[in-house]
């Protein structure tokens, strides 16, 4: 089974709906939308679905840094089937 369907380990949640969860990653811990849906990154789910992601993920990350020092990471690289991006600082 995949880890981010499982979702086993929730540092802290930050927002949740019926279709996603933003968390602090485990790994790196900063601001990570995760589908519920298990979507290949390279199908991408719908663009209503991926524009609330980029939505909430951006309010999740405005109140984490407190500022707009950050960039929405779309690229997956240590679980690369399940589609999730992070609010990273610039420059990181």
């Amino acid at each position: 089974m995949c880890e981010l369907c499982e979702l086993k380990v929730i540092e802290k949640e930050l927002y949740r709906d019926d279709n996603f969860i933003i968390i602090s990653c485990m790994n790196c811990h900063v601001p990570m939308v995760v589908p519920f849906e298990h979507i290949d990154p390279r199908q991408g789910g719908s663009e209503q679905l991926r524009m609330r992601m980029e939505r909430q993920l951006t309010i999740a990350a405005l109140d984490f840094y407190g500022d707009k020092n950050f960039v929405i990471d779309k690229q997956e690289r240590s679980i690369l089937d399940h589609m999730h991006w992070h609010a990273r600082r610039m420059g990181d």
